[in-house]
C-alpha cells in the first residue's frame, strides 16, 4: 500500500483543524438562544449541544460537536452558518412557532431547510416573511410543518382579518428553489395560495406540495392557471385531503397539459369538491409514454357523473395506473365494461380499486376484471360494495384458470343486486383461490350451495383466507366444518360472518374443535340463521382457543350451555350472545374460568333458570339477560367493577339493589323492571354520572325518589319508576328543572303516591304527569276521608238499632197473632202475620244498610290511608302496606286518580243505596200504619157486633125457658149458628183479600 506525500497530509490536517475552529456568527447564536428560551428547551427530550450557548465553560462549536436537529455549514475561512433546523420525532418542544423564529430571514439567513414533525405542543402560526424574505426566498428548499398544532394561514392565502392575500408570493424569483411544501395534519385555516402551484416561474419549481388535515376552505387553482405551466413545471405529488376545500378540481392536474403528465400523485379525498371528472377525449390526449400518474384518491367527495375509462384502461396512457380510488360519491352510469378490461396489455398495472359506496353505480360485474386475462391477475383489492351492480360473478371455469400469480386478496361486493349462484372457485379449486384473504358478499342476491368440505378441505395450509362474511341471502346447505377446524387451511382464518340464510345443519362436531391447534386465528365466529340446531359443543367454549366473539343468536340451538370444568375455559372469549333460542338448564358455571368475558346476552331463552353468581366473571361489562326464568338476588353484579349495562327486565330476581351497583364508574344502563325488586333506591345512585338509563318500574321498590338522582339526571336520557310504591314528597334537591320531556323519556308518577309538595316540575316531565292525581288532590282534605268513615259508623249502629227494633215489633205482633190464634180471632191472626212480615222485611233491610255501611266505611278508610298517611302535615316518609297497594294497582290506574275515583264512586252509591232504603222504609212504614190503625177499628167494631149479638141470642134463649128440652136445644144451636155466620161474612168485609 502506497504513503501519502507529506503535503498532502499537512492539507488535510489544516481543513480539520480550521473546520473544528470554525463557529457561527454571534448574530445567529442570538437567534438560536431565542429558539431555545422561546421552546423551553430545558424541557427537551434532547438538547444536545444547545446548552452551550448560555455556558461557555462547556460550549461547543456545531462544527466540532453535533447539536441535536441543527444542521451547519463549516467553512475553511473559519466561518460557519445554521442551514437546517429538523426536529422530525417527538421532542417536547413547547411554545410558538412565531415566537421562536423572529426575522428568520434577518438572523438565520443561510437556511434551506425547517422541519418540524410530531411535535404536538409546537403551537402558533407560520412567520409571515418565511417564504418571501429577501434571503430566504433564494434560499429555502423544505418547509415541513407535520402533526403540530400550528394554526393561522398560509402566507400567502387569503386573510379574513385584512380581506386580502399577500402578492409577495408573486414576486418570487424564478430561481426560488422551494420544492417541498408540507403542512400536515396541523391546524390550518384560509385558503390555499395558487402561486405556490403555479402562475409565476418560481411555482414551476414545486415537487411535493401536501396540506392535508388541516381545515383549509376555498378552491383549488383555476384550470386556466394550471394550463399555464410551462414544460418545465416540476410538481408530481398533490396532497389536499382532508380539510373543507370546494369547487371543481380542474382537469389541468391530470390532463390538457405536458405539466400535468408528469404528475405521480394526487389526493383530493374527504373534501367536499363537486364536478365531474375529466372526459375521455381529455385523458385520451396524454402521451402514453410520458404519463406517470399511478395513484388518484378521490374518495369521500360530492363529485358526480361517470367513471372515465380511459383512467383504468383503453388507453395506453392508463397503464401505469395502479390506485384508483373514487368510492363515496354520487358516481353514476356504471364501471368500465368487460371488452375494456379484456383489452388491456400486460404493461397494465391497476391493483387497487374503489367504487363503494356510490348509490347510482349500476351495471353488471365486468368478469375481465378478476379473471379471464393475465393483467386481472394483479388486481388486488376490489371494493364495489353498496351500489347498483348486477349481474353475477365469474363462474368457476373463468376463476379456476387463474394461475397462481393471482393477486386478489380483497374483494367486497356486498350489498349490491348480485344474483346467481356462489362461485366455489373463489374459496377453493385453484391455487389461485388459496390467494384470496377476505371475502363479503352479503346482503345480494346470491343463491346456490356453500362449497363442499371435500373442496375447501382440498386447499393447502398455504390458504390466507381469514375474513369471510355472508348473509342476507339465499345460500343454502350446510356450514363446511374445514372452513373453521379441522384442516390446515383453516388455522389463518379470523372471522366467520353468516346470518340471515338458508343455511341448516349443525356447528362443527366436539372432535373438529377440540383438534385446533394453539396457532388457530379464529376471532369471530357469527352464525345467525334460523336453521343451525343442535349444541354448542363444549370444546369451542371451554378449550384454551382463540376465539373472542361468539354470536349465536336466532338460531335453534338448545340443550344447557357449556359449563366448564374446573380449570379450564376459554382465556381469549370476550363476548357470548345467543339470545332467542332454545337453550335451557341451569346458568352456567363460568365466573372464574372465563376470565375477559365481558358480554353475556341471553335474553329470551325461557328454558335458562337458576342463579347468575356462578355465571357472572369479574370482567363484565354487559348483562343482557331478560325474559328468561333466573331468579335469586342482585347482589353477585356488586362484583363486576366494570359492568357498563344491566339488562335483566322480565325475570324472577328478587331482593333489594346492591348499593355498589351504582358505584360504577362506567355504569350507563340499568334495566331491571319486571322483576319482584324490593326495598328502596340506593342513595349510591348519586356516583352513577355516566348513568344513561333507569328502568326499574313494575316491581316492589318502596321510599321516597333518592336526593342521588340530582346528580345524575342532567345525562339521563331515560327514567322509568312507575308501577312501583314509591312515595313520600320530592326531595327539595329534586324540585328544581327536570329533563325536557320530548327529547327524554320519563315515568315515574303512574301507580305511586308521590306527594303533592314540589311537584309541578316533574308532573310536567313525566309522560304521565298530566293525568296524575296527587294524594292531596284526590281528596280535598284527608280528613274527609276519617269523616267519611265516621258518618258510615253511625249509619252502622242507626241501622242496627232499627234492626232490632223492628224485630222487637216483629215477635210481639208474633205474640198478638198466637194470642189472637187462642181465642179463634182468625181476623185478628190474619193481620198480624202480616204486619210481622213486613216488620222482618225492614228489619232485613236495615241489616243490609248496615253492612254496606260497615263495607263502605272499612273500604274507604283502607283505600283512603295512603291520602291521609300524605297529608301535608306528613313529616316522616312512611311505606305503604303492600296490601292496600296491591288493592290500588288492582284498579288498574293510577293510584291517587284510583283513590278519588273510588272512593267518591262508593259514596255515591251508599248514598243511592240508602236513599232507596230510607223510601223502602217509608212506604212499608206507611203501610203497617194504616194496616194498624184499620185492623184497631174492625176489631173495635167487630167486638160492639158480637157482644150485641151473642146479647141477642141469650135473650132468645131466656125466652124459650118454658119450651121443651129439644125445641130448647135447637133454638139454641140455630142461635149460635147464624151468630157465627154473622161472625165470617163480618170478617171478609174488614179483609177483602180472603
Amino acid at each position: 500500500m502506497g504513503t501519502f506525500h507529506p503535503w498532502i497530509v499537512r492539507l488535510v490536517f489544516l481543513a480539520a483543524t480550521t473546520a473544528s475552529t470554525s463557529d457561527l456568527p454571534e448574530r445567529e447564536k442570538d437567534a438560536l438562544r431565542t429558539f431555545y428560551t422561546s421552546l423551553q428547551g430545558t424541557n427537551w427530550t434532547n438538547n444536545g449541544g444547545w446548552t452551550g450557548l448560555f455556558n461557555s465553560s462547556v460550549y461547543y462549536s456545531p462544527c466540532s460537536t453535533s447539536w441535536y436537529g441543527l444542521a451547519t455549514q463549516c467553512g475553511a475561512s473559519g466561518q460557519a452558518t445554521v442551514t437546517g433546523i429538523s426536529f422530525i420525532s417527538e421532542n417536547r418542544l413547547n411554545g410558538t412557532l412565531d415566537s421562536a423564529l423572529v426575522d428568520v430571514g434577518t438572523t438565520l439567513p443561510n437556511l434551506t431547510s425547517i422541519e418540524f414533525e410530531k411535535q404536538f405542543s409546537l403551537s402558533g402560526t407560520i412567520p409571515g416573511n418565511i417564504l418571501c424574505d429577501s434571503n430566504l426566498v433564494n434560499k429555502l428548499e423544505k418547509l415541513s410543518l407535520e402533526e403540530t398544532a400550528i394554526s393561522g394561514y398560509i402566507p400567502g392565502s387569503f386573510d379574513p382579518a385584512s380581506g386580502s392575500s399577500s402578492s409577495c408570493l408573486d414576486s418570487r424569483p424564478a430561481t426560488a428553489p422551494l420544492r417541498n411544501f408540507f403542512i400536515r395534519d396541523c391546524k390550518l385555516s384560509g385558503t390555499l395560495p395558487s402561486a405556490l402551484i403555479c402562475g409565476n416561474a418560481a411555482a414551476d419549481n414545486m415537487y411535493s406540495f401536501k396540506i392535508d388535515d388541516n381545515f383549509i376552505s376555498g378552491s383549488l387553482p383555476s384550470s386556466s392557471c394550471l394550463a399555464n405551466r410551462s414544460s418545465s413545471s416540476d410538481l408530481r405529488y398533490f396532497y389536499v385531503h382532508g380539510n373543507n376545500m370546494t369547487g371543481f378540481i380542474p382537469s389541468g392536474f391530470m390532463c390538457g397539459n405536458s405539466a400535468a403528465a408528469r404528475m405521480r400523485k394526487l389526493r383530493f379525498q374527504d373534501n367536499r369538491f363537486s364536478g365531474y371528472l375529466p372526459s375521455n377525449d381529455c385523458l385520451n390526449s396524454r402521451p402514453s409514454s410520458s404519463t406517470y400518474l399511478d395513484y388518484l384518491n378521490i374518495h369521500a367527495n360530492r363529485l358526480s357523473g361517470t367513471i372515465p375509462s380511459k383512467f383504468v384502461c383503453g388507453s395506453p396512457s392508463a397503464r401505469r395506473m395502479k390506485n384508483f380510488y373514487a368510492s363515496a360519491n354520487s358516481i353514476s352510469g356504471s364501471l368500465p365494461n368487460s371488452t375494456c378490461w379484456h383489452d388491456r396489455t400486460s404493461s397494465f398495472s391497476l391493483k387497487y380499486l374503489w367504487a363503494h359506496g356510490n348509490s347510482n353505480l349500476g351495471g353488471e360485474f365486468p368478469d375481465g376484471l378478476i379473471c379471464g386475462t393475465d393483467v386481472a391477475e394483479k388486481l388486488h383489492t376490489l371494493r364495489v360494495y353498496s351500489t347498483q351492480i348486477s349481474g353475477t360473478l365469474p363462474n368457476n371455469d373463468c376463476l379456476n384458470s387463474r394461475s397462481r400469480s393471482t393477486q386478489l386478496s380483497v374483494l367486497y361486493a356486498n350489498w349490491n343486486k348480485i344474483s346467481g349462484t356462489l362461485p366455489s372457485g373463489l374459496l377453493c379449486g385453484s391455487t389461485a383461490a388459496e390467494k384470496l384473504s377476505s371475502l363479503k358478499l352479503f346482503g345480494n342476491e346470491l343463491s346456490g350451495t356453500m362449497p363442499s368440505n371435500e373442496c375447501i378441505n382440498s386447499r393447502s395450509k398455504n390458504t390466507k383466507l381469514v375474513l369471510f362474511k355472508m348473509y342476507d341471502s339465499k345460500v343454502s346447505g350446510t356450514i363446511p366444518p374445514s372452513l373453521m377446524c379441522g384442516s390446515p387451511s383453516s388455522e389463518k382464518l379470523f372471522e366467520f360472518t353468516m346470518y340471515k340464510s338458508q343455511l341448516s345443519g349443525t356447528l362443527p362436531s366436539e372432535a373438529c374443535w377440540a383438534n385446533r391447534t394453539d396457532e388457530a386465528a379464529l376471532r369471530m365466529l357469527r352464525v345467525h340463521t334460523s336453521g343451525l340446531s343442535g349444541t354448542i359443543p363444549t370444546s369451542l367454549m371451554c378449550k384454551n382457543s382463540s376465539i373472542e366473539i361468539l354470536q349465536l343468536q336466532n338460531t335453534k340451538l338448545s340443550g344447557e350451555l357449556p359449563s366448564c370444568p374446573y380449570g379450564t375455559g376459554n382465556a381469549m372469549l370476550k363476548q357470548f350472545i345467543a339470545y332467542d333460542c332454545k337453550f335451557s338448564g341451569n346458568l352456567p358455571s363460568w365466573r372464574n374460568k372465563l376470565r375477559q368475558l365481558s358480554i353475556i346476552s341471553l335474553s329470551n331463552n325461557k328454558g335458562l333458570e337458576g342463579t347468575m353468581g356462578r355465571m357472572l366473571p369479574d370482567s363484565l361489562e354487559y348483562l343482557i339477560l331478560q325474559g328468561t326464568n333466573v331468579h335469586g338476588t342482585l347482589d353477585d353484579l356488586a362484583r363486576a367493577p366494570n359492568l357498563q349495562k344491566v339488562l335483566a327486565a322480565a325475570n324472577q330476581l328478587s331482593g333489594t339493589i346492591p348499593p355498589a351497583l351504582f358505584e360504577g364508574e362506567k355504569l350507563r344502563q340499568v334495566v331491571l323492571s319486571q322483576n319482584r325488586i324490593s326495598g328502596a333506591i340506593p342513595e349510591t345512585i348519586e356516583k352513577a354520572v355516566r348513568l344513561e338509563k333507569l328502568r326499574l318500574n313494575e316491581n316492589r321498590i318502596q321510599g321516597g325518589l333518592p336526593v342521588g338522582l340530582s346528580a345524575i339526571l342532567p345525562n339521563l336520557t331515560e327514567l322509568q319508576l312507575h308501577l312501583n310504591q314509591l312515595s313520600c314528597d320530592v326531595p327539595m334537591e329534586l324540585r328544581g328543572e327536570w329533563l325536557p320531556a320530548k327529547d327524554k323519556t320519563i315515568k315515574v308518577l303512574q301507580g305511586s303516591l308521590i306527594g303533592c309538595t314540589g311537584l309541578e316540575n316533574l308532573r310536567t316531565a313525566d309522560k304521565n304527569g298530566e293525568s296524575y292525581v296527587c294524594p292531596e288532590d284526590a281528596f280535598l282534605i284527608p280528613w274527609t276521608i276519617a269523616g267519611i268513615s265516621g258518618v258510615g259508623t253511625l249509619i252502622v249502629f242507626y241501622a242496627i238499632w232499627h234492626w232490632h227494633k223492628y224485630r222487637v215489633k216483629a215477635e210481639n205482633i208474633e205474640f198478638d197473632g198466637e194470642v189472637a190464634e187462642v181465642h179463634d180471632d182468625r181476623q185478628d191472626k190474619l193481620e198480624s202475620k202480616k204486619t210481622r212480615n213486613n216488620l222482618e222485611i225492614i228489619a232485613d233491610n236495615n241489616m243490609k244498610l248496615a253492612l254496606i255501611a260497615l263495607f263502605s266505611a272499612v273500604l274507604l278508610v283502607v283505600i283512603g290511608l295512603p291520602s291521609f298517611m300524605h297529608a301535608p302535615s306528613t313529616v316522616k316518609c312512611r311505606y305503604y302496606d303492600r296490601y292496600s297497594m296491591a288493592l290500588i294497582r288492582g284498579f288498574e290506574t293510577q293510584a291517587s286518580a284510583a283513590t278519588s275515583s273510588v272512593g267518591w264512586v262508593i259514596v255515591i252509591l251508599m248514598v243511592i243505596t240508602l236513599s232507596l232504603i230510607a223510601g223502602a222504609q217509608k212506604l212499608m212504614n206507611t203501610e203497617v200504619e194504616i194496616r194498624s190503625k184499620k185492623t184497631k177499628k174492625n176489631r173495635n167494631r167487630k167486638g160492639s157486633d158480637q157482644i150485641r149479638r151473642r146479647s141477642t141470642a141469650m135473650k132468645e134463649t131466656f125466652s124459650l125457658a118454658n119450651l121443651g128440652s129439644e125445641s130448647k136445644n135447637g133454638i139454641a144451636l140455630s142461635s149460635m149458628r147464624r151468630v157465627e155466620s154473622d161472625d165470617v161474612r163480618e170478617e171478609r168485609k174488614v179483609d177483602p183479600l180472603q
